[in-house]
């Protein structure tokens, strides 16, 4: 939901259609446009956000790499006003990358462990950046789809997966 479908200046009737060209769906307010990309299946499962089976992978931040992370994911590259994907490669060590229109950046944690059989996922890099900083040092994970969750202060924090094309 959007505040600009809220705002009320809109005068007129909405007008909804479908550009299949750019894959988003258009709402036209007399002289404004309203345009949002749609995602392409039922994500996330509402019915369960929280896995049961999140021990499969385990990956702990150390206090230290959750500071370097702090401090250069942000500098990550992406879109323009948009936050950037990070990219956690772990098989034995952990690199963290991301790359948007050919810019790749990526650092190995020199200090962080996993536990598993090998894992790529990915997440907005600006909530992992906040969730260690917050505290959030250890994820355990079921697989590169489901969400990745960090049991502290007596609940469970949920830090969802983006896809990776």
């Amino acid at each position: 939901r959007s505040a600009f479908l809220d705002w009320k200046q809109l005068k007129g009737e909405a007008k909804i259609g479908w550009n299949s060209i750019a894959e988003r769906l258009h709402v036209r307010v007399g002289q404004f446009l309203y345009q949002s990309k749609v995602i392409d299946g039922i994500f996330p499962n509402y019915k369960q956000v929280i896995p049961t089976k999140a021990n499969e992978h385990s990956i702990t931040f150390s206090a230290g790499d959750a500071e370097l992370l702090g401090a250069t994911l942000k500098d990550f590259p992406h879109a323009s006003g948009t936050h950037g994907t990070a990219k956690l490669s772990c098989n034995g060590t952990v690199t963290v990358s991301s790359e948007y229109e050919g810019d790749k950046q990526s650092i190995t944690l020199k200090e962080t462990t996993y536990h598993g059989k090998g894992l790529v996922t990915a997440v907005d890099g600006v909530y992992l950046a906040e969730a260690l900083k917050t505290g959030m040092l250890e994820f355990k994970v079921e697989d590169n789809l489901s969400p990745l969750l960090s049991d502290i202060e007596g609940g469970t924090h949920v830090l969802m997966p983006m896809r990776v094309m």
